[in-house]
């Protein structure tokens, strides 16, 4: 006696409810929710930010920019954009609201890796705790590298060379363009703070 053949629909579900082990890693927020949150809590780590810089020291000749220019400047660039988006995904979200009744619930909702999204946040609290001790160049260049490493599609002994390579390489940048360009003060090891 044979037995009815299976869906293609029935057998994806249970090819997919097989592989339960990615979706321990994955949380679901509302897409809303999670773009008013994410912009709350970056909007007032600049805040905290933008209050650090008071502590940087003043120009040392008169009608020049102290250190604290150039981070106030990137802080506020970053603030206007962070309003921006999140204008523009609110108005997106009401234009949307009228269609979400005839949509499925899943369209509107927002799939995150949190394992993923911890690491990079353990990442960076980690670089701003080490760049001091250890160096722009070093902690630059392990932070770039770590970041990337990740994403390239290939063995782990060639991504690690090649992201180490690429964040090195965007270290130096950084260096000839804020610290000897931009004269902008930077925690370093081994490079010289002037060429001349």
């Amino acid at each position: 006696m044979t037995q009815p053949r299976q869906s293609d629909a029935a057998r994806g579900d249970v090819r997919k409810a097989g592989t339960g082990g990615s979706s321990l890693r994955e949380l679901q927020l509302p897409k809303r929710g999670a773009l008013l949150a994410t912009t709350v809590l970056i909007m007032l780590g600049l805040a905290i930010l933008y209050i650090n810089t008071y502590e940087m020291a003043p120009s040392l000749l008169p009608g020049y920019p102290g250190d604290a220019f150039f981070p106030r400047l990137v802080l506020g660039f970053t603030a206007i954009c962070g309003l921006i988006i999140l204008g523009g995904g609110l108005l997106r979200a009401a234009q949307r609201g009228d269609e979400d009744d005839t949509q499925p619930a899943q369209a509107d909702r927002l799939t995150i890796d949190w394992l993923e999204t911890a690491i990079i946040a353990a990442l960076v609290i980690a670089y701003m705790q080490l760049l001091r001790p250890i160096g722009f160049e070093i902690t630059t260049t392990v932070f770039l590298g770590a970041l990337l490493a990740r994403r390239l599609f290939m063995p782990w002994p060639r991504a690690l060379l090649l992201a180490t390579l690429i964040g090195a390489a965007t270290t130096l940048v950084l260096y000839l363009v804020f610290g000897l360009g931009l004269k902008v003060a930077i925690p370093l090891l081994f490079l010289p703070l002037y060429l001349y």
